[in-house]
């Protein structure tokens, strides 16, 4: 609504004013200062300012130095003792250098991410190039409000790393933000007035709508309900699987020989029934489905399916993704469906298999590894050995 609200104001205004245009970047230039980064540059993509070294550890640097060797695209990194006109003179570097990048740089106060760019993407949202969507979610997103700088810059390279990734993840802010430019001012005192007509004839039509509705009462479920419709999902889900490893078996036992193919499906087999013996949760169930599943493939001399990291129940083409667990923000790469790989992007927790088997409901790879093989495995999408360890006893703990 707000994007909306000031596009249409925008768009007015400009019938009936111009202002003038800021200066140009280049003329931000700062000789001997900015050479001295470019000289650097040119060497690796960080630039740290010796007056400003004590604030940023020589670790934290280098980490981020080696995520930023390992983009697809150049990412340059620029911390230096700015206070004033920083964007213009970041872009003024970036134009300087003649070098296609996305750069973040960082002045005095340490804390705000400021993002320009040379070439690249040219996609924009709001107004906004990739770079600075990467930025603006860098400073403003709420799950990054307690983060340090460190971590915001990582988050920030993440996503220029993955095409698209900014502008889902712009999109996605509960309420997009970026630096206020002197012309955002002129269009807010200027439009006012239409602000305060398209405000109050969003009201009167609110008004009549919610008139014309009637309170709704809802009525939550209860537990027994919920046990009850949970058990009856369980054991439908059982019975189907119990017939595909009556299928299985008898496959497994027509087959000849003792090639590598009849044993990882044999393998995969006797895992499938020792499970089923012990199930008492879905996510064991899904387990099932895995082993089954490739055992099913290896029958067939097919290459063993890549399920989706969440839940290998998603049937939508599976691909490789950079996920963060809930606060954490150590990264792993890993196969998720493609709407999983959506909600990641949009900063949404993907719908996972539940583990009930403990105290609580919980995801199931937020069980420890030692206790479940699911987690230890991620369903045999992070280790090949899935068969083998439930064979060696060690389903649960």
């Amino acid at each position: 609504m707000t994007r909306t609200l000031v596009a249409a104001v925008t768009l007015a205004l400009l019938a009936l004013m111009s202002w003038t245009a800021p200066a140009a970047a280049d003329s931000a230039w700062n000789g001997e200062q900015s050479e001295r980064i470019v000289h650097v540059l040119a060497t690796g993509p960080t630039y740290v300012s010796p007056e400003l070294r004590s604030e940023f550890s020589i670790r934290e640097e280098r980490d981020l130095g080696m995520t930023l060797k390992r983009p697809r695209v150049p990412v340059f990194l620029v911390i230096e003792p700015w206070e004033v006109d920083i964007q213009a003179k970041a872009q003024g570097l970036a134009d300087h250098r003649d070098q296609e990048g996305y750069y973040l740089v960082v002045g005095t106060d340490m804390s705000t991410v400021h993002g320009v760019q040379s070439g690249m993407d040219p996609e924009t949202v709001d107004g906004l190039g990739v770079a600075r969507m990467a930025a603006a979610v860098a400073n403003d997103h709420p799950e990054l409000a307690q983060s340090t700088l460190s971590e915001r810059l990582r988050f920030a390279i993440d996503l220029l790393k993955e095409d698209g990734a900014t502008a889902e993840a712009y999109r996605a802010m509960p309420e997009a933000s970026s630096e206020p430019s002197a012309a955002a001012v002129t269009v807010v005192l200027w439009g006012a007035g239409i602000v305060g007509v398209l405000a109050l004839t969003t009201l009167v039509v609110w008004g009549v709508r919610r008139r014309s509705r009637r309170p709704i009462r809802v009525v939550p479920l209860s537990e027994a309900v919920l046990d009850t419709v949970d058990t009856t999902q369980r054991e439908v889900k059982r019975d189907e699987l119990t017939v595909r490893l009556t299928n299985c078996g008898r496959r497994v036992a027509e087959q000849h020989g003792g090639g590598e193919r009849v044993q990882v499906a044999l393998e995969a087999y006797e895992a499938a029934a020792k499970v089923m013996d012990s199930v008492d949760d879905m996510s064991d169930l899904v387990g099932v489905k895995v082993l089954l599943d490739q055992c099913e493939a290896a029958l067939d001399g097919k290459a063993s399916p890549g399920h989706c990291f969440f839940d290998p129940r998603h049937v939508e083409g599976t691909a490789h993704v950079r996920w963060r667990a809930p606060a954490s923000f150590a990264s792993v790469r890993l196969l998720a469906c493609r709407t999983c790989r959506r909600a990641i992007r949009e900063h949404r927790n993907p719908e996972a298999v539940m583990d009930a088997s403990g105290p609580r409901p919980m995801p199931y790879f937020a069980v420890p590894a030692e206790r479940s093989v699911w987690a230890a495995t991620g369903y045999g999408t992070l280790a090949p050995d899935l068969a083998a360890r439930i064979l060696r006893g060690e389903l649960r703990s």
